[in-house]
């Protein structure tokens, strides 16, 4: 078929006057001839333009838009024009000024050439590259839970198969130790028990984000529980020459929790109580009543956490930045554990804490 070509200023007119009804259209639009001379554009293609609509009228659109030629907008235009079949594609901004811009490509054969709707696409791109950051980021983390289970699955027997072994031999079942040795043996032995805690805390950990059963509250005698985790933390205490005070009323009812959880919630409090607090400080346990629940806190005197901190202290393993330099053990898991038994009973866990001063946990569980 031989086209019969116009000169560039019929071309320009007739593409003016049937394509001015656009001009006020929200899309970009160029229509452009065989020869890839620009012949119509309308005001939205202007507001990405440095140049103004009589610079870009009859020039090629690889002269308007240097290096358009590479990409693939400018090949589908070109097939589009050889073939007469219509493309729609997502693709970055070619306009001066805007290379950082999304764009979205309408291409449609015309008797001049073709012409070419575009339609600013940025926030709607942003708001999928987030949503597709969010979800690999979930599937990471999904990755990283299933990982933690398996792993911490397949410490838990060996390691406790050492302790047993360290256990029978401190406690001289297969004979006698030189006590050179058994200092050796006892040190390993403090090392694993370590160990042990962080697979424990692993596993709960996964359990937690898998939203597995972790825990079943019963009817629980409250002062039973704690006299425990007193009775465990008392020695540990007076080695620090801490003084450890209480404030228990009678005739509490029964809370419900998980016994066992409650007492790991209340030991991890109490642990890092006497951890943070220097020697000769004071720890004061208090019991309150209400309606519904029953409020335990445990008081400090010790070093306090940072207030850039405070936000994070129950996110996964991490530490205040102070408490690291005291103590390097600890793989801040406790308070995330703590806090998510605590929402599984219908509680909660919160605190109150000034640096240098000290720090008070608050952990409220519903009554029976």
């Amino acid at each position: 078929m031989v086209k019969i070509k116009k000169n560039i200023k019929s071309q320009l007119k007739d593409a003016s006057g049937r394509y001015q009804v656009f001009d006020g259209l929200l899309e970009g639009l160029h229509v452009v001839n065989f020869d890839w001379q620009c012949l119509y554009i309308n005001a939205a293609v202007l507001i990405n333009s440095k140049i103004g609509r009589d610079e870009m009228l009859g020039k090629t659109i690889m002269e308007i838009y240097p290096g358009i030629e590479k990409t693939e907008l400018f090949a589908k235009m070109k097939h589009c024009m050889e073939s007469r079949v219509a493309y729609i594609l997502e693709d970055k901004s070619p306009f001066a000024g805007r290379k950082d811009a999304w764009f979205e490509f309408s291409i449609q054969p015309s008797p001049e050439g073709v012409f070419m709707l575009s339609l600013d696409i940025t926030d709607r791109r942003k708001i999928k590259e987030k949503e597709e950051y969010i979800k690999k980021l979930e599937e990471l983390d999904e990755a990283k839970t299933e990982f933690l289970s398996v792993a911490s699955h397949q410490l838990r027997t060996p390691v406790g198969g050492i302790l047993w072994n360290l256990e029978m031999l401190l406690h001289n079942e297969l004979g006698e130790l030189p006590p050179q040795v058994k200092e050796v043996l006892q040190e390993t032995y403090e090392t694993d028990l370590r160990v042990a805690a962080l697979v424990k805390n692993l596993l709960a950990v996964s359990r937690i984000e898998q939203k597995r059963a972790v825990s079943e509250p019963v009817p629980t005698n409250i002062v039973d529980v704690l006299k425990k985790v007193l009775a465990i933390m008392d020695a540990e205490a007076q080695n620090r020459k801490i003084v450890l005070k209480t404030e228990i009323p009678d005739g509490l009812p029964q809370v419900m929790v998980d016994p066992e959880r409650f007492y790991e919630v209340m030991e991890n409090l109490y642990s890092n109580a006497i951890k943070y607090t220097p020697e000769g400080g004071t720890i004061n346990l208090k019991v309150a009543k209400g309606d519904s629940k029953i409020v335990v806190s445990v008081a400090d005197n010790g070093i306090g956490i940072p207030k850039e901190d405070q936000e994070k202290i129950f996110s996964k393993f991490f530490r205040a930045s102070n408490a690291s330099k005291i103590s390097t053990e600890g793989s801040g898991l406790g308070l995330y554990i703590a806090s998510s038994y605590a929402k599984e009973w219908g509680g909660k866990i919160w605190f109150e804490s000034n640096l240098g001063k000290g720090s008070v946990f608050n952990v409220s569980v519903p009554v029976q």
